[in-house]
């Protein structure tokens, strides 16, 4: 029965055709419509090296464009990274300051922060290179010198630590934070009186109103 019925209708279409009847019931000539792409005569997606490469020429304006934002908002994504060091995420932070770095190299701000975080992490090479590198362009911001300090005493380089910390303290000598670094450095030096006599000034100008406002 079925293939009577397919049959007739392949008859009636060429009947049709033939004397210039349209069997669709719309205004376009009646030549027999194309069948429908199946899915193997549909149009072939992408292959995988392809999508690959179209992937990789938007990443570079992508990337461009994420460095701008970052750029146009350095002085916000600096607090907000020093917040989360704060807030003991040390991992998180430092990996915040070193996106920073790939936009903004030379400023002062993002490479010493960048450096205390990493002193917290115990990486004292790579903070003693960052921290270098901001007491260059930012001389006389004396936390540079108590985080390169604390870099150079997880190395055991009293000699260098010590001279660090002085340098500090020539700029902001009240400094409660730089006196007690100082006096942890000297009790890992073994120089227990000198340690005490720190944690003394330190005590004092924790004490100062003004030194706490500061």
């Amino acid at each position: 029965l079925r293939s009577g019925v397919a049959t007739a209708a392949l008859a009636l279409m060429w009947s049709g055709t033939a004397f210039g009847f349209n069997l669709f019931g719309s205004d376009d000539s009646d030549k027999p419509k194309p069948a429908p792409q199946t899915q193997s005569q549909a149009k072939p997606k992408p292959a995988p090296e392809q999508q690959q490469q179209q992937q990789a020429a938007e990443q570079p304006a992508e990337q461009e464009s994420l460095a701008k934002t970052l750029l146009a908002n350095l002085d916000t994504e600096i607090e907000k990274a020093k917040a989360q060091r704060i807030s003991g995420d040390y991992v998180g932070a430092a990996h915040a300051f070193a996106q920073m770095v790939l936009v903004a190299p030379d400023n002062s701000r993002v490479l010493g922060e960048y450096g205390k975080t990493l002193v917290l992490l115990g990486r004292a090479d790579d903070a003693i290179a960052f921290l270098n590198r901001a007491i260059q362009l930012q001389p006389n911001e004396w936390t540079y010198f108590s985080a390169i300090g604390a870099a150079y005493d997880q190395k055991n380089q009293s000699t260098d630590a010590r001279a660090a910390y002085q340098h500090g303290l020539m700029i902001n000598p009240n400094s409660a934070a730089l006196l007690n670094n100082y006096a942890m450095s000297r009790m890992l030096a073994g120089d227990l009186p000198g340690a005490q006599a720190l944690i003394a000034q330190a005590q004092a100008a924790g004490n100062d109103p003004k030194i706490t406002h500061n």
